[in-house]
């Protein structure tokens, strides 16, 4: 029911509510978005990942032949992504994409990316997403915290019958907790919890900077 969840990349989930007022006219039962709704939803899809982790090399190449190969109302693009609080990462990702496959110069802010996203370790996306939510959670308690208890607007994204029937809540953090412990997820349980436990004061002050400078 959701592009991007609720709570996740900004204000994305606001003007991607309206995917079906930004299509182009295409044949019955085949709708595409517009070039701009779309590129839109390629940033908005990156930083949703971005803060959970990581998103890979292969969205900036996305970028770079997006970029390419369509055409755009720039002006357009520009008010959707300020719209959605999504401008200052855009341009950092076309930044770095620009680096990467246009041989551009590098700068602080794309070198810290690419250390963000390439460079952490074997667990790189576990301990990146630990990272951010000690930041956003305001410390490593009240990260693990929201982890084990899932806020409702994000545990909807995982049971969309929650976005109907709210009060069901609780039942699904339990169903939540069975998959989690059940589905072969339990080597992924503990490196999260040694990451929350030994994450370093530089690693989270290294993210938060960058958090903040990508308006995240």
């Amino acid at each position: 029911y959701s592009l991007v969840e609720e709570g996740r990349a900004r204000n994305a989930s606001d003007i991607l509510r309206n995917v079906w007022g930004n299509i182009t006219n295409v044949p019955t039962y085949n709708k595409m978005m517009t070039n701009e709704m779309f590129y839109f939803y390629h940033i908005a899809h990156m930083a949703k990942h971005f803060e959970i982790g990581g998103c890979g090399v292969r969205p900036f190449l996305d970028i770079f032949l997006l970029k390419k190969r369509r055409e755009y109302q720039t002006g357009e693009i520009t008010d959707l992504l300020k719209q959605g609080g999504l401008l200052t990462f855009a341009k950092a990702a076309e930044e770095v994409a620009e680096v990467w496959f246009l041989g551009k110069t590098e700068t602080g802010l794309s070198q810290e990316i690419q250390n963000y996203l390439l460079y952490a370790g074997m667990y790189a996306d576990t301990e990146n997403r630990v990272a951010v939510q000690q930041v956003k959670q305001g410390g490593c308690f009240k990260g693990l915290w929201k982890r084990i208890f899932l806020p409702h607007i994000q545990l909807k994204a995982i049971y969309p019958q929650l976005e109907r029937y709210k009060i069901l809540t609780p039942i699904y953090q339990v169903r939540r907790w069975g998959r989690l412990l059940f589905k072969g997820n339990a080597n992924n349980i503990s490196h999260e919890l040694k990451a929350n436990a030994s994450l370093s004061k530089d690693k989270k002050a290294r993210v938060e900077a960058l958090l903040k400078n990508l308006d995240l």
